[in-house]
């Protein structure tokens, strides 16, 4: 084999390697911002190289970069570091990204150990951080404990007032059940009233309509009563006689 065709091979191989990292190298902001700071620092370093070679997008690189999460939770070595690469490739670069870049929040690291605003990860900081988590932790507590007893006190005030609700009604109801059983005894009087004075009025019609049979039922009661007082007459005379 000729030392051309080795050359060719040697470019066609490293072409594919390059090909091949360009696809596998994390281009989302939001999967790059969440690495770790020395996990930013190697994508980074990748990206540099691959956008240098034309297999990534400047744009896109400039875009992570600029983002404030990018820097955030980072110390002043990976920093220094992530600053250092940033300027040395500051012409890949357009001129208005790298004005941009130049007075970034990256560029605030230095090396007597200041971060930008906001990056300190120390013990000091952990220390707040946890402080106000558990206050806020109490806090969240307390109103959620406050909020069911005033749930609590409202369904007990809301069953009092419905208590005291129903008494009236259940009260009312009472009242409309004698006033009903007061009526019906009325009517039932009232149906007996009816009833006697419509046989006084059948009995009263009857004696209108008949007053000659009347008279003859009294005579007839009066001839048996004189015929019994003459019988009676005549059987105390023979007994007398008898004597």
């Amino acid at each position: 084999m000729s030392r051309r065709h080795k050359k060719e091979v040697k470019v066609d191989e490293a072409q594919e390697k390059e090909k091949k990292e360009a696809a596998d190298l994390a281009m989302d902001k939001r999967e790059v911002v969440h690495k770790r700071p020395e996990g930013r620092l190697k994508w980074l370093h990748k990206a540099l190289v691959l956008a240098s070679k034309g297999r990534v997008s400047m744009p896109t690189i400039y875009d992570i970069v600029k983002s404030s999460q990018f820097t955030s939770g980072m110390n002043s070595k990976v920093g220094l570091q992530i600053k250092g690469m940033v300027l040395a490739n500051l012409h890949l670069f357009k001129k208005e990204q790298q004005k941009t870049l130049q007075h970034s929040r990256l560029m605030s690291f230095s090396e007597d150990g200041s971060v930008p605003a906001g990056n300190s990860d120390s013990e000091e900081s952990k220390r707040k951080r946890k402080r106000r988590r558990s206050s806020y932790s109490s806090d969240d507590y307390s109103r959620s404990r406050s909020s069911s007893y005033s749930r609590n006190r409202k369904k007990k005030k809301s069953k009092k007032e419905q208590d005291e609700e129903s008494r009236p009604k259940a009260k009312e109801k009472e009242k409309e059940k004698e006033k009903a059983k007061e009526k019906e005894k009325e009517r039932a009087k009232d149906r007996e009233r009816e009833k006697h004075e419509k046989k006084a009025k059948k009995q009263k019609g009857k004696s209108d309509e008949d007053p000659d049979g009347d008279r003859a039922k009294e005579k007839h009661k009066e001839k048996e009563k004189t015929k019994d007082e003459d019988s009676g007459k005549k059987k105390s005379k023979k007994d007398k006689s008898k004597e």
